[in-house]
């Protein structure tokens, strides 16, 4: 205990300041690196919804590890198996190990083929049958079988429910969001074994043998729950759903200049041409100074600029008709 004080305040020590302050925000670019800056994110549908599953499936998956032990090890008088330590490790042991071959094979095809919602939902309703027959079984086999499938259905969820989130926020945004589910998710890890062992001895009290399966029939009816919400969610939770957004984004049409910027572009592009030409003429007669007719548009302008014939050098001026 002392040790994980001393680490917990080592770490705190050792991170950044936050800087959640109102005055640090200034500048866009400072609200976008703010934390404070997307809190406002967990108030966004689906957001709330997803951080809530989260919890109660964190909750239950936790709850599983203390209620299905403690069941075991009861007595037959109360419903309970009556295993020994030795037994009830080998049962866990296998179910440890079914869990993990599921979820390196078969839990990415599941999640592909039937996408996040349905794989969560189809793991919420296995869920289901597992807690409502575990209290009736009396085989070391069965419960080990069941144990298995129930610890992956738990992972099968837990992987589609993170995946749900990410999809739901924009990518700049998960690092915050995702530190609000952990933290909320641990809130309800800490809770199920705690929930779970109270009520299980209590109905076992009230009840006696007849209670053993009342807490195992609550939580059936959580994942029951679970389910629905989760067939509930938008279509945006979905992994082909954050492609095909990457996609409209990329076909839209490129943003259109400012009206002021629009309009002073041809002005502007007019008066260039029309300036050149001048320039050019210019330029012609000054390199003809030397032998230069000059023309009675010229005389107009020299008389207009009261230049003198002499300045203009030989000129010869049409005789009046």
């Amino acid at each position: 205990s002392i040790a994980a004080v001393a680490a917990l305040i080592m770490v705190c020590a050792w991170l950044p300041p936050l800087g959640l302050s109102d005055d640090s925000c200034t500048s866009d670019q400072e609200r976008k690196c703010n934390p404070c800056a997307h809190w406002g994110q967990l108030a966004v549908k689906p957001i709330p919804v997803l951080l809530s599953i989260r919890a109660i499936q964190g909750c239950s998956n936790f709850a599983f590890f203390e209620v299905v032990p403690l069941w075991a090890i009861s007595s037959t008088a109360l419903g309970g198996m009556r295993l020994s330590e030795q037994d009830l490790g080998g049962v866990l042991l296998v179910s440890a190990l079914g869990s993990g071959i599921f979820m390196c094979t078969a839990l990415p095809i599941i999640s592909t083929r039937l996408g996040n919602r349905q794989a969560a939902a189809l793991a919420g309703v296995v869920a289901c049958g597992c807690y409502l027959a575990i209290p009736w079984v009396h085989t070391r086999t069965l419960l080990a079988f069941l144990s298995t499938l129930l610890n992956s259905a738990f992972g099968l969820m837990a992987a589609n429910y993170i995946s749900c989130v990410n999809n739901a926020v924009p990518p700049g945004q998960r690092a915050v969001i995702n530190g609000a589910a952990i933290m909320i998710e641990a809130a309800g890890k800490g809770l199920g074994p705690m929930v779970s062992a109270i009520v299980f001895a209590w109905s076992l009290d009230t009840w006696g043998s007849w209670g053993h399966s009342f807490v195992f029939i609550l939580f059936a009816m959580v994942h029951v729950g679970l389910a629905a919400a989760t067939l509930r969610l938008p279509m945006l939770v979905e992994n082909h759903a954050v492609g095909l957004r990457a996609v409209a984004a990329k076909e839209e049409a490129p943003p259109q200049l400012d009206a002021e910027a629009t309009h002073e572009g041809p002005k502007q592009a007019e008066m260039e041409a029309a300036e050149e030409p001048i320039a050019t003429g210019d330029e012609t007669k000054r390199s003809d100074a030397g032998r230069m007719h000059s023309s009675p548009t010229l005389l107009g302008r020299a008389e207009g600029m009261h230049i003198s014939a002499v300045e203009l050098g030989t000129c010869r001026i049409p005789a009046p008709s």
